[in-house]
């Protein structure tokens, strides 16, 4: 059942990159690296993506290479073996129960962690300085892709599905991302200034427009990312600039104590035309997106 959950919104997102609309599914540099590779067994993961998914064991294996004290095997006796998904805190789904029955008397759980090998035989190999560059590496695919293949797998076949021919040949991972996720650099408004439509009883000369893009222009970029979230879904620009978004706003006859609003599957801003200032109007879309939730959906 996960596997196909996974597919599914695999094939979900390959959808909404297919048809430029940007998904906020925040994913480790390794899948995308994983979408890249034709070979899944010859892609170089790191121990920086490792940081962008569990930044504390990172370290500890950051720790391990820059060890210089001592003996690495006496100091931390590890060996070439790991949980079966490091990236989860251990559960019960890790431990393996028994009974185990001592002089006849009553039962006792007992209770014993399950590890994988990350080579052949690695629990009788141990970490040392010659080998732990090895094992760091081989740590860091266990946790990224070995733990979680059958999953991650599925999920990029959902996403490649539409996605067939040359592009992913083409694209590097960084790219890769882009085209999902877009990017948090805001760029020129005029851009999207440009390609806006205006519908309802406005248009590019109306005062509430004015106002609008007065308004727009004077945020902070944080500001302006909160806005992009309240009319797209998104707070990302895709890849083309803002332009590519189409935005539409569209007047209303709402009375001047309502708020803006939005219909984030068509990138739709509502503005009601009776706002009689400026300062009207930006305290209600500050407020529209301060407490935007329920307002961003059709």
């Amino acid at each position: 059942v996960a596997c196909v959950i996974a597919k599914l919104l695999g094939l979900l997102q390959g959808f909404a990159s297919y048809h430029d609309i940007l998904i906020d599914l925040p994913l480790p540099p390794s899948v995308y690296k994983i979408m890249e590779s034709k070979d899944n067994t010859t892609i170089a993961f790191t121990l920086q993506d490792l940081y962008a998914v569990d930044s504390n064991l990172a370290r500890s294996l950051k720790y391990i290479l820059d060890f210089e004290q001592g003996s690495i095997e006496e100091m931390i006796g590890a060996n070439f073996t790991a949980s079966p998904n490091p990236l989860l805190p251990l559960t019960l789904y890790d431990i393996h129960e028994s009974n185990v029955t001592i002089d006849n008397t009553e039962p006792k759980i007992s209770k014993e962690l399950t590890f994988v090998d990350l080579k052949p035989d690695g629990a009788n190999v141990f970490v040392n300085r010659s080998n732990r560059s090895e094992f760091v590496q081989l740590f860091v695919r266990h946790a990224l892709y070995g733990s979680c293949k059958s999953l991650v797998d599925h999920f990029v076949a959902g996403a490649k599905t539409l996605f067939t021919g040359e592009m992913m040949e083409l694209c590097s991972y960084e790219e890769i991302e882009l085209l999902i996720c877009g990017t948090r650099e805001i760029g020129d408004l005029s851009e999207l200034r440009l390609r806006t439509i205006y519908k309802g009883d406005l248009n590019d000369e109306h005062p509430i427009v004015h106002w609008f893009w007065e308004i727009l222009s004077d945020m902070h970029d944080f500001e302006k990312r909160n806005f992009l979230r309240f009319v797209t879904g998104s707070d990302r620009v895709p890849v083309g600039g803002l332009g590519r978004l189409g935005l539409i706003i569209q007047g209303t006859f709402q009375p001047s104590s309502a708020l803006p609003s939005s219909h984030t599957c068509f990138n739709v801003l509502n503005i009601p035309s009776t706002y009689e200032s400026k300062e009207l109007m930006k305290e209600k879309l500050y407020l529209a997106l301060q407490y935007c939730e329920g307002f961003g959906f059709a």
